[in-house]
């Protein structure tokens, strides 16, 4: 990395002590600066460098407007921002891992808020653990100033979004499952020769299925609990609904069946699904209703499995 305060990266003899924070974003200006916003706050180790590589995923307007309002000093090294043309969030972190020369990357997203300390946590974790499999993944809840509704609260406490309940009293976890690439950090020896694939154009699966492949090269991925970060995205039942249709749509290498077919065909034919949605549009905001929840979010993840070419290309309009 360039030299920090006129010493070079690597001056702490050998030892892990670089950083570098990619963080694809697209068409969220304000949520842009509130992450960039918590980053500048965070506290670095004095022999740590670290920087920001925000990949510009299209958006209309300038990142690097937004990059340059802040006045990067003492550990920081310059950020660096990557205009690219619109090419999806998996295309675009591999932009920011081409860009990469740090000993450690970690992954975020433009609507994540590291809350104080978390950098710092992730950092002491890799000078701790400088094996190259050594990962940590961090926790994300929602910022409470977005005033979440049941229905989203119930999708990180126990739902298909980030399920973080199932972490608690965890020191490790499964990558197949848990490798968020909202809030991750891992060496980068480690993913010499593999990145996000790219066959993953809209939000789904590119991370986890990243995960499955690191861990195949011998990752362990540990639970950080000392760091989190505030998710600043409120979701409307219906807008979760369609995300759950084109999670299933993305989850291309999925393993159905002819029972599983049928289930999905009298969902929709019997006006069940329909029935659903409308409960949803007119009550999903409000009401708290797990086993409700779960039935509906699964029925919309199977729509998205079994009609992918319909919602990837509505995504696309």
């Amino acid at each position: 990395m360039e030299p920090v305060n006129n010493q070079p990266a690597s001056f702490g003899q050998g030892r892990i002590n670089t950083c570098d924070i990619i963080l694809p974003t697209y068409k969220k200006d304000q949520s842009l600066k509130q992450a960039l916003s918590a980053l500048h706050a965070q506290i670095i180790p004095h022999h740590w460098a670290v920087r920001v590589i925000v990949c510009d995923d299209g958006s209309p307007s300038a990142s690097q407007d937004i990059v340059d309002g802040f006045v990067w000093t003492r550990q920081w090294i310059a950020p660096f921002v990557i205009p690219l043309a619109h090419v999806g969030r998996a295309r675009a972190r591999n932009a920011g891992i081409a860009k990469a020369t740090a000993d450690i990357i970690l992954f975020l997203a433009d609507d994540i808020l590291l809350r104080q300390g978390s950098l710092n946590a992730h950092l002491v974790f890799h000078e701790n653990n400088p094996d190259a499999h050594a990962a940590a993944v961090g926790w994300v809840l929602w910022d409470p100033r977005i005033r979440p509704t049941p229905f989203m609260e119930w999708m990180t406490h126990g739902g298909q979004q980030n399920n973080y309940d199932a972490l608690l009293g965890q020191a490790e976890c499964d990558a197949h499952s848990y490798f968020y690439g909202s809030h991750v950090s891992v060496k980068r020896a480690l993913m010499q020769g593999d990145v996000f694939s790219e066959k993953f154009t809209a939000y789904g699966w590119e991370d986890l299925e990243l995960g499955g492949r690191l861990q195949a090269k011998g990752m362990r991925l540990s639970v950080l609990q000392s760091a989190s970060a505030l998710h600043a995205h409120w979701y409307g039942a219906e807008e979760l609904l369609l995300r759950q249709q084109m999670i299933g749509a993305q989850k291309y290498l999925v393993n159905t069946n002819t029972a599983r077919i049928v289930r999905h065909a009298l969902y929709q034919l019997s006006g069940t699904r329909f029935l659903c949605i409308l409960i949803m549009k007119i009550w999903g905001n409000k009401l708290n209703i797990p086993s409700f929840f779960q039935f509906v979010i699964a029925g919309e993840f199977w729509y998205g499995v079994h009609h992918a070419n319909k919602v990837l290309k509505r995504k696309k309009q």
